[in-house]
């Protein structure tokens, strides 16, 4: 059964390096949106996506909702892409901590999927919130190989 479990403290360096590292053991596609907040700011973003991991993007697509994100009366940019090793290496390179992916300086709400296209990592960058869906084993794999990486149970209250 897979439970939810919010992240107390953003995982930085080392614990962001580990998480992400970890991601193609769980799925193999990811995503990063492109906010329309800050339209002088889009191309520079999007071209930062496409100019490095644009041979692993899957999808582009305007949306108004993606996991944790629901927008009323607008859309962003949504790019879906493969778990490559170059993709989790620019990852590394691009940020330090979990909500750094944070417009307008990055793409944000960084997800992972699991292979059925479930979501196992969400994050909600602005809000500075990240949650897991993670079954007991997976639960346990991580946190013997992160040990920084502060984890709660969410609530039936907050919707988990």
């Amino acid at each position: 059964m897979i439970k939810a479990y919010l992240l107390d403290i953003e995982p930085r360096d080392g614990s962001y390096h580990a998480l992400i590292r970890v991601a193609p053991r769980f799925g193999s596609t990811g995503l990063l949106v492109v906010r329309h907040w800050h339209e002088s700011d889009t191309r520079r973003r999007q071209e930062l996506i496409m100019g490095e991991i644009a041979d692993f993007v899957t999808s582009v697509e305007e949306c108004s909702e993606w996991p944790g994100t629901m927008l009323i009366d607008h859309t962003a940019t949504v790019f879906t892409f493969r778990l490559a090793p170059r993709v989790i290496e620019s990852l590394l390179h691009k940020a330090s901590g979990l909500f750094d992916w944070l417009s307008p300086a990055l793409p944000e709400d960084l997800c992972f999927f699991r292979f059925d296209g479930d979501p196992w990592l969400t994050t909600i960058s602005h809000e500075r919130v990240g949650a897991l869906d993670l079954t007991d084993s997976e639960l346990i794999a991580l946190r013997e190989g992160i040990p920084n990486l502060v984890l709660s149970p969410e609530s039936d209250e907050t919707g988990g």
